[in-house]
């Protein structure tokens, strides 16, 4: 998946879309007819996959300013390893020029961006093809470095995968100490089938003196979607400075002509602010607090539904600690539902992140105030997090199920439903199967399967089960 972050792009540029809850109807499992397997299994589903999305991008969040700009190529990690990448690169180059007696400087001098250096392999145990490229301009002493993937297997749903970094040598190909980086650009284009097309962003960097390191940039992000997708295009721009903060934004359009937006301002010192706004009146505020600086963090979140809606609001709150020894995060937070009526339902979600065989792991335990409770686990990939996990309803129905969870924040979700985990350890099959597919506005559509009969089910931006 494509994740851009940096000391000047902090990990909130995924900041803070879907909310656990719904908009115009509650989802409280209390609340629906026992009887009714298949819708309940829908609500619940929303609710899990909205769970995920919260603690995904309140984690981005809280992750503040001091946040590394990661990218897929190997060995660029951020944007120090990326410089040191780049110089490696240089120095295969010098020994390739030093070979080559025939490329005099004069020659290379006359050609313009020229490329000097290439070298491409097959990983097998990877599943793609890697090209890597320097091109060099004698000229101006600017140089251009490429990593490309392709001829991706059947494991993998991209076909091509490029990063491209802009570099001014100022003409000392052997010294790379007055080297300066001018920006950095990805483009990933997907498989015919997938809901992406195209995933392109890019990094422009503030000029900065030889030695030091960048103060300010530009980001900006574009993703085009497929046609049969709900969504046709999101776009994100961010100015940001590492001594005054910044500013993002975010905004997604629909097919249907809709669209929502996204603003998050932070200052210097890791704190700032959020607004959201969804396309059918949802209203999202908030604050927080990065643990980069002392090692504790916060936010606070309130949601407002349009008028009429029921639940009427949810309001969050966390705190959280960084682990510096290998920056995993830890922590809880809290929220509560207001219904139309008054009544209230609650909710605490513990998390733990490590790292597993080079993997970060995500643990959550969660429980509700009416006795709902469950647990996940996230593991992040290249392409996808997958998320696997259990849930139980105050009536005991017991519930399991896997999440494929993609970058911009859609998802494909499978359960299986068992009147009772006692059912389940038995090996009894499950009264209840299916598989859903969400937007990122938290709705989607997919089928469910109860006593033998299949029907199409979908899920509204609220949560709530329709197609029954």
């Amino acid at each position: 998946m494509l994740k851009m972050k940096h000391p000047l792009l902090p990990g909130i540029l995924l900041a803070l879309g879907v909310i656990w809850g719904c908009e115009t109807n509650p989802t409280d499992p209390t609340n629906v007819n026992d009887s009714d397997l298949s819708s309940k299994a829908v609500q619940n589903s929303a609710e899990i996959y909205n769970t995920v999305s919260t603690v995904k991008q309140v984690t981005e969040v809280l992750r503040g300013p001091n946040a590394i700009l990661q990218v897929d190529q190997p060995g660029a990690q951020n944007i120090g390893s990326l410089s040191a990448q780049a110089q490696q690169v240089k120095q295969h180059v010098l020994r390739a020029y030093q070979l080559n007696q025939r490329r005099s400087n004069k020659v290379l001098g006359a050609m313009s961006d020229s490329l000097i250096w290439e070298i491409t392999q097959k990983d097998k145990m990877a599943g793609y093809t890697e090209r890597v490229r320097l091109y060099y301009d004698f000229d101006t002493g600017k140089a251009r470095f490429e990593a490309i993937k392709f001829d991706f297997d059947d494991r993998h749903q991209i076909k091509y995968d490029s990063a491209t970094v802009k570099l001014d040598l100022n003409k000392t190909l052997d010294d790379e100490s007055d080297d300066t980086i001018e920006s950095f650009e990805e483009l990933k284009q997907y498989k015919v089938g997938h809901h992406m097309v195209e995933e392109w962003a890019r990094v422009q960097l503030d000029d900065y003196a030889p030695g030091t390191e960048p103060t300010g940039g530009e980001f900006d992000k574009r993703i085009d979607y497929a046609e049969s997708s709900l969504i046709q295009q999101t776009v994100e721009h961010a100015r940001l400075t590492t001594d005054q903060g910044g500013e993002w934004s975010k905004v997604v359009k629909y097919n249907d002509g809709t669209q929502s937006s996204e603003k998050v301002t932070f200052t210097a010192d890791g704190k700032g602010t959020f607004e959201e706004v969804r396309r059918f009146g949802t209203r999202i505020e908030g604050t927080f607090d990065s643990p980069e600086d002392d090692g504790v963090g916060s936010f606070t979140k309130r949601t407002t539904f349009p008028e009429g809606s029921d639940p009427k609001s949810i309001y969050e709150t966390g705190n959280f600690t960084l682990d510096f020894a290998d920056s995993t995060m830890h922590g809880s937070f809290e929220k509560t539902v207001e219904f139309k009526d008054g009544s209230k339902l609650s909710e605490t979600v513990k998390f733990d992140e490590s790292y597993e065989n080079g993997k970060k792991i995500t643990r959550l335990e969660i429980n509700q105030s009416d006795g709902s409770h469950g647990i996940l686990v996230i593991e992040e990939g290249l392409d996808i997090d997958r998320v696997s996990g259990e849930w139980t309803d105050p009536d005991g129905t017991y519930t399991k199920f896997k999440i494929d969870y993609f970058a911009d924040g859609s998802a494909r979700l499978e359960f299986q439903i068992w009147e009772s985990r006692a059912a389940y350890d038995r090996g009894e099959d499950p009264i209840v199967s299916g598989m859903i597919n969400f937007n990122p506005d938290g709705s989607g559509e997919g089928t469910v399967t109860e006593n033998g009969q299949e029907q199409s089910v979908t899920v509204g931006p609220d949560g709530s089960a329709g197609g029954m």
